[in-house]
């Protein structure tokens, strides 16, 4: 036995809580299983930060350097998991922001008409209970946004889903949009080969001012502009709804209502 066997074994307790491998010893932790190593619950993080504590009190050889670095890497992860960390996006904050602008835009038009009819009016009210209703989601979103370490980990596999809508949503609406600039932004000048009143060809500067590139223009800016404000709205959905969820210790809440 080392001098240090108490605090390894404490360690390696400590361990085996957060992590599923049947090898819980710390000798044996590579660096990159170091990264799925993080309590899951609240209670998880109060035991192994409890088992940790022992395991330093009774260290007695300091020049063990194998158990000072798993200390300190599961110290880091104890940190991290034991503090709130912001998960919402100010770029999804952006879109909900340009989805609001887009209602009130809607609303104004169908109550600024030459003939208002009923319908218009109807259509209008629509649009601003949605306008205010996505006020509301901004809200809560930015509310619901500080989940606590341990909750990040715990539900982290669920993101892949919502991460991949996002990051290729995000780019074809950029792509969208881009074209457009870049359709408005391109010389319409083109040349064409045609006779001139002696009967001689000439290559000559002309402009295009057909319609159709005009339409594509502007059809692709306000699409890619629409997408990203629907990707956005739908994300800040999901995630507002899984931070009401998950982010809060509701059970707890309803005893001490209870009591």
């Amino acid at each position: 036995m080392t001098k240090n066997s108490y605090s390894w074994n404490k360690l390696n307790e400590a361990l085996s809580i957060a992590t599923s491998q049947a090898n819980s010893d710390a000798h044996f932790i590579t660096s990159s299983s170091w990264q799925s190593i993080y309590p899951k619950t609240k209670e998880q993080c109060s035991k192994m930060q409890s088992l940790l504590e022992d395991s330093k009190g009774h260290i007695e050889d300091m020049s063990d350097t194998a158990l000072l670095q798993c200390i300190s890497k599961l110290e880091s992860n104890l940190k991290y998991a034991g503090t709130r960390h912001r998960t919402w996006e100010w770029l999804m904050v952006g879109g909900v922001i340009l989805a609001i602008c887009i209602c009130l835009l809607c609303n104004y038009t169908n109550l600024h008409q030459q003939h208002v009819s009923m319908q218009d009016i109807e259509k209008a009210k629509i649009f601003k209970i949605v306008a205010c209703a996505l006020v509301g989601l901004l809200v809560l979103y930015i509310v619901t946004g500080y989940p606590m370490g341990y909750t990040i980990k715990r539900f982290e596999g669920m993101k892949g889903v919502l991460n991949t809508l996002k990051y290729w949503g995000i780019r074809i609406a950029a792509a969208t949009f881009g074209t457009g600039v870049v359709f408005s932004v391109v010389s319409r000048e083109y040349y064409k080969w045609e006779k001139d009143v002696n009967g001689d060809w000439v290559n000559r500067k002309n402009q295009d001012t057909s319609f159709v590139r005009f339409f594509i223009k502007i059809g692709l800016i306000v699409i890619g502009i629409i997408l990203f404000a629907m990707i956005s709205v739908l994300i800040t959905l999901v995630e507002t709804v899984q931070g009401l969820i998950f982010n809060f210790d509701w059970k707890q809440k309803k005893n001490k209502t209870l009591k």
